[in-house]
C-alpha cells in the first residue's frame, strides 16, 4: 500500500512539472512561428521587431544595476537561520520607462509599464535586511515581507542601448516630443488586455537558452518521474 502511493505521489509530481512547463513551451513557439519585422514594416496587431532600445526617459536604477530601460525585482524573506529559517513571503515590482526602440529601417516607442522582462539575470545570496536597509532606496525596502531578518534577490534587467527582441500589440503614436518623424506612420508597442508585452535581451536566440532549456529539463525530469511512478505502482500491485 505505501509503495503504491508512493507511486502516486510521483506521477503526480511529473505530471505537475509537465503541466507547468506547456506555459513556456507556448511561449517559445509562438516566438519561433511569428516572423520579425523591421520597424518601418510595423502594421496593426501583434508584432515582433528586434533592434537597439533606449530610455525615452530617465534611467531606471536597480539594486545590481544602474542605468536601465526596465529592472524587474523579486525578493524573498526569510526569518532565522539555518534549520530555524522560515520562509515569510516573497514581492516583486517591475519598475520600466518609456522606451525607443531602433533599427536600420526606423524609430518606435515602445510602452514597458507591464511587460515581460526576459533579461540579464543577477541572483543574490541571502542577506541580513539590517546589512542592506540603510543602502537600499525606499522601493526596495518596501519589497522586505515584514519580519524577515534575511531576504534574497533577484532582478532581471534590460541595460540601455542593449539588443533586444520585442513581442508587442501596436498603437498608432500621433506625436512623440524627443523623436523624429518617420516617412510612415508613426508607431507606439504595449501590452493589452489579452496580451502583456515581452521584452528578451539578446533576441531569439537567448530567450530560447533561457526559457527553452529550462522547459525541456522540466519536461524531462516530469516525464522521468511519472514513468518511475507507474513503475512504482506496478510494484506495489504485486507486492
Amino acid at each position: 500500500m505505501i509503495v503504491t502511493l508512493l507511486g502516486a505521489g510521483l506521477v503526480v509530481a511529473g505530471g505537475a512539472l509537465v503541466f507547468r512547463a506547456r506555459e513556456g513551451a507556448a511561449l517559445v513557439l509562438e516566438v519561433w512561428r511569428r516572423p520579425t519585422k523591421r520597424i518601418a514594416e510595423i502594421e496593426p496587431g501583434v508584432v515582433e521587431l528586434a533592434g537597439r532600445i533606449s530610455a525615452a526617459e530617465e534611467p531606471i536604477d536597480g539594486l545590481s544595476q544602474k542605468g536601465c530601460v526596465a529592472v524587474r525585482t523579486h525578493i524573498r524573506g526569510f526569518s532565522g537561520e539555518g534549520k530555524r529559517r522560515e520562509r515569510l513571503g516573497e514581492r516583486s515590482v517591475l519598475r520600466a520607462s518609456r522606451a525607443a526602440l531602433r533599427d536600420e529601417s526606423g524609430t518606435c516607442v515602445v510602452d514597458l509599464g507591464d511587460a515581460e522582462v526576459v533579461g540579464d539575470e543577477w541572483v543574490s545570496h541571502a542577506v541580513r535586511v539590517e546589512e542592506v536597509a540603510s543602502s537600499w532606496p525606499p522601493w526596495a525596502r518596501d519589497l522586505v515581507p515584514p519580519g524577515a531578518t534575511h531576504v534574497e534577490v533577484e532582478e532581471a534587467v534590460v541595460p540601455e542601448g542593449a539588443d533586444v527582441m520585442i513581442t508587442a500589440v501596436t498603437r498608432k503614436q500621433e506625436r512623440v516630443e524627443g523623436f523624429y518623424r518617420d516617412a510612415r506612420a508613426r508607431w507606439e508597442l504595449g501590452g493589452s488586455e489579452e496580451m502583456r508585452g515581452l521584452v528578451t535581451v539578446g533576441g531569439q536566440v537567448q530567450l530560447f537558452r533561457r526559457t527553452g532549456g529550462a522547459v525541456a529539463f522540466a519536461v524531462v525530469c516530469g516525464v522521468f518521474l511519472v514513468v518511475q511512478g507507474i513503475a512504482t505502482i506496478l510494484a506495489g500491485i504485486e507486492l
